[in-house]
């Protein structure tokens, strides 16, 4: 810091050089360091989990696969022996149910196990973990299918620590940013200088939440269809992550 005031000093046109690279490195860090923390808060398990029941829920038409094998699982239920596991028939994530669990289940309480279940299967494991049909497609990731498959694939553990590790650094290298920044302003400056970086850091984000949350919002019903309409609202809730921190930031 003392030598940024030296050159400061003795060169200013130096110092108004140093002081906006500083501002500006400090603007594209800071911001990368947001995109990270969004996407950080995002795929934590009580964000991603929640998201994944209901996404999964609707891609697979849960609930009808439930309606049309429930009666079938408490059929195999009653002739299997205690503590046995079973499958319910065309679900596609393989999550086991005693007997007893099947028998004391009503369809509403069947639906909430299996998706709780898959949900953290699919948080621990990706989409791996889909079998049969939904998982042995091949859908490009630029079609509207095999976006959604890399969203849910990004939902996970393993992504939410990488971007932990990311995260802190990106704080780090934010904060050494803003301490040099500070050093090439004066008095009261620094007070402007460190905060007009932060306002210009934190507005795009803000910005492109409002509006991800509004697109979502608009087009969540707007041809009808019900497996677009879910997605939309899933978009929505979670597009409330960057607005609530652009907030806090700006």
């Amino acid at each position: 810091m003392a030598h940024a005031r030296n050159a400061r000093a003795s060169h200013p046109a130096v110092g108004g050089i140093g002081k906006w690279a500083a501002a500006l490195a400090f603007v594209l860090v800071l911001g990368m360091t947001l995109v990270s923390l969004q996407l950080f808060q995002l795929t934590a398990r009580s964000t991603s989990e929640p998201a994944l029941r209901r996404a999964l829920n609707a891609l697979v038409e849960g609930d009808a696969i439930i309606e049309r094998n429930y009666d079938d699982l408490r059929v195999r239920a009653e002739a299997s022996q205690p503590g046995e596991t079973l499958l319910l028939r065309d679900y596609p994530v393989a999550v086991p149910l005693t007997r007893e669990e099947v028998l004391a289940s009503s369809k509403d309480g069947l639906r909430r196990t299996l998706l709780d279940r898959a949900g953290k299967r699919m948080y621990d494991g990706g989409t791996s973990v889909l079998r049969g049909d939904s998982a042995s497609g091949s859908a490009g990731r630029f079609t509207a299918s095999g976006a959604v498959d890399e969203f849910l694939g990004f939902l996970r553990e393993r992504v939410h620590g990488i971007l932990a590790v990311l995260t802190l650094v990106l704080m780090a290298v934010s904060a050494l940013l803003a301490i040099v920044l500070a050093a090439f302003c004066r008095g009261f400056g620094r007070l402007v200088g460190i905060g007009a970086a932060v306002l210009a850091a934190s507005a795009p984000l803000l910005l492109g939440g409002l509006a991800m949350r509004l697109y979502a919002k608009t087009s969540a019903g707007a041809d009808g269809e019900y497996l677009h309409g879910e997605l939309m609202q899933i978009g929505a809730s979670l597009a409330w992550l960057p607005v609530r921190n652009g907030i806090v930031f700006t």
